[in-house]
């Protein structure tokens, strides 16, 4: 190596003594790409510079071989290798956008967001209107959880250039999860037609759509996802889902064809079990279907033995701290916006509350959007660990939970907002204490029909017990348990809603409601029609079965 890169430097200061100088200056940056902790180069090119001979590198004159370089070195996941190339050529060119750019995307690949924003703002003082640099800043205040200058990064880039799909897709992603549905579902709309073949702004608009409650909508942007991309695990888990008698034949048969795609070696192994079953029901054969299900259970509940063992001694945990709380302020409505957690076990009906007091025009539904940041949580990537008691807040207000302004919902007419955050259960004594008009709806429905449901669901993530028949049992049991105790520690701010009678009757749980917010929040004029849903799982006797109980004895 010392040979090569003595040659090369006799070569550039050769340039240099004959007065070319854009050469010496090229030959001493190229030994520097290929040596760059060379002592020797370093300091030879600084006495190069020193003497007055060089010119202030610009970007363009960056090798495009040392960028190909870099790239490569990204896209196989050299990051720490790339960082470090990265910095030594910033100190040749200090004011290269592309090296910037690029050393922001490696810092958020090493989920380093506060160095990425210091990069990108650097960047962005050289050249303001950069799109890529400005989308990218929005990426890393994304990562940090910062929604509001992630969002104001992406309309900056969107006002820069119109066509750009990503920044339109990932401002969707930041209106989604501060629960914007309808500007969410704009935003992907205009991603996929400038780019057509987007799948993941379709499998996510599906998703926004899915929760604003627009089904059908939701079942045709899945679809168009899965014809985008065949083999998608994920499209085919989304489009399934969907209560049976929903999808059409024609749907049935793409999934098919997808699941042959499927290998039993894949990373989707032990989910696959579920797509059949579920293939099985939307077919008609529940008995089938069943068996399946029993089957995926038994492979995914050996895998979380622990886990759920875990989550046991937490809710227990959970049941201790409340049934030993006492209210330490006298808990009621006061002037302001009202807030409604929404609690329940998964299947119990939150989320078709949720919906249809949202077709009210002075409520705000923010779905599960709690913000990590909330310091309701003692570890926001955690939230299913209690909070330290020593963060716990004095007291809360609506910005400091969701991505909403009070003043700003007031201005819109808003006079409550909705949440469903599973999570939330783990922070009622900090929620009922510290936020003014908490107040908290119990969904309750048949348990051997949410039980059923749990069993013949597939979960992303948390939710262990919900594979093993006997540890659903168990967690419905103890929810059950929690709302009875919170009901008698604050039965003023405590309502439960029958899953059922909210299907048939929503005009009368919309009346139920209005009287115990003591609120006219316009909901009678909203939920009018019945459903003809009745609330039994159509897996309730199998489940029965399979525990070995008669219908006889459950209530």
């Amino acid at each position: 190596m010392s040979s090569l890169v003595n040659s090369a430097l006799l070569r550039a200061q050769k340039c240099a003594k004959n007065g070319d100088l854009d050469a010496a200056e090229a030959g001493y940056k190229s030994i520097l790409f290929k040596f760059p902790k060379n002592k020797r180069a370093i300091q030879a090119y600084r006495d190069f510079k020193l003497g007055g001979n060089s010119k202030t590198p610009s970007d363009s004159e960056l090798p495009q071989e040392a960028i190909n370089a870099l790239i490569t070195m990204y896209n196989g996941g050299q990051f720490e290798a790339a960082l470090v190339q990265i910095q030594t050529l910033i100190r040749l060119f200090p004011k290269a956008i592309t090296l910037l750019n690029l050393q922001g995307a490696v810092y958020i690949s090493l989920n380093k967001p506060d160095a990425a924003i210091d990069v990108y703002i650097k960047a962005l003082a050289i050249k303001p209107h950069h799109l890529d640099a400005n989308n990218n800043l929005g990426n890393a205040y994304h990562m940090k959880g910062d929604l509001a200058s992630a969002r104001k990064s992406y309309r900056k880039a969107i006002s820069i250039n119109s066509n750009h799909f990503e920044a339109h897709y990932n401002l969707g992603l930041v209106l989604h999860k501060v629960g914007d549905l309808n500007s969410a579902i704009v935003s992907y709309q205009k991603a996929v037609k400038i780019k057509p073949n987007y799948f993941e702004a379709y499998n996510n608009m599906g998703n926004a759509l899915e929760d604003r409650g627009d089904i059908k909508l939701a079942i045709h942007a899945y679809q168009k996802a899965l014809i985008i991309k065949p083999d998608s695990f994920q499209a085919c888990q989304n489009i399934l889902k969907r209560p049976t008698g929903f999808l059409k034949v024609k749907t049935l048969a793409m999934i098919q064809n997808s699941l042959l795609k499927f290998s039993n070696h894949n990373e989707h192994s032990k989910n696959i079990g579920f797509l059949k079953a579920n293939l099985l029901r939307h077919k008609g054969d529940t008995a089938g279907a069943f068996e399946l299900f029993c089957e995926a259970n038994k492979i995914k509940a050996k895998s979380l033995e622990q886990a759920r063992d875990l989550d046991v001694r937490f809710r227990d945990s959970l049941l201790q701290q409340l049934q030993c709380w006492n209210p330490h302020k006298k808990l009621g409505l006061v002037d302001g916006i009202k807030t409604i957690f929404i609690l329940g076990v998964s299947k119990s009906g939150k989320s078709s509350l949720e919906k249809i007091l949202g077709q009210s025009p002075k409520v705000q539904s923010f779905y599960e959007c709690l913000r990590p940041d909330s310091q309701i949580f003692s570890n926001p990537k955690k939230p299913d660990q209690p909070v330290n008691l020593a963060l716990r807040r004095d007291s809360l207000s609506i910005s400091d939970l969701f991505y909403g302004n009070e003043n700003l919902l007031k201005s819109d007419g808003i006079e409550v907002v909705t949440c469903s955050n599973p999570f939330a259960i783990h922070s009622i004594i900090d929620l009922a204490e510290a936020l003014p008009n908490a107040s908290f709806v119990f969904m309750s429905r048949n348990p051997m029909d949410v039980a059923a449901d749990i069993f013949t669901t597939e979960y992303n993530a948390s939710n262990y017990y919900a594979y093993d028949p006997y540890s659903i049992i168990e967690y419905i049991n103890w929810y059950q348990a929690f709302w009875d105790i919170l009901k008698e520690k604050i039965p003023e701010s405590t309502l439960t809603i029958n899953f059922e009678c909210l299907m048939k009757t929503p005009h009368k749980i919309a009346e139920q409601l209005e009287v115990f917010l003591s609120t006219d929040i316009e909901l009678t004029r909203h939920a009018q029609k019945g459903d003809k849903f009745t609330g039994q799982s159509e897996f309730r006797n199998y489940f029965l079965d399979l525990l070995n109980f008669d219908n006889t004895q459950v209530a």
